[in-house]
C-alpha cells in the first residue's frame, strides 16, 4: 500500500469471531514511522473497511426475510466497502 508517499507492506489477521470481531494488523515500512502516521494510516483503513459499522440492527430486521434470511447468515461479518 502508498499512503501519503510511503510504500507499506500491511497484514490483516482474523483474531476474533463473527460475534466478537477483532482484527491486528502488522504494518512494514522501510523507515520508521511516527504514532500520528499509524494513528491516521488506521483511521483511513476503519474508514474505508467499515468496521465501526453497527448492522445489528439490520441482521435483526431482515434474519427472517425469505430471501435476505439466507444470504445474512452466510455472510454474516461482512461490510460494505465504501
Amino acid at each position: 500500500m502508498r499512503w501519503q508517499g510511503q510504500s507499506l507492506g500491511l497484514r490483516f489477521e482474523n483474531e476474533g469471531t463473527v460475534a466478537r470481531p477483532r482484527i491486528a494488523l502488522s504494518i512494514w515500512s522501510a523507515r520508521q514511522l511516527g504514532q500520528d502516521f499509524i494513528s491516521e494510516l488506521t483511521d483511513e483503513i476503519i474508514y474505508w473497511y467499515n468496521l465501526h459499522l453497527d448492522l445489528t440492527e439490520f441482521y435483526r430486521k431482515f434474519k427472517t426475510h425469505p430471501t435476505l434470511g439466507p444470504v445474512l447468515y452466510k455472510w454474516r461479518g461482512m461490510r460494505p466497502l465504501n
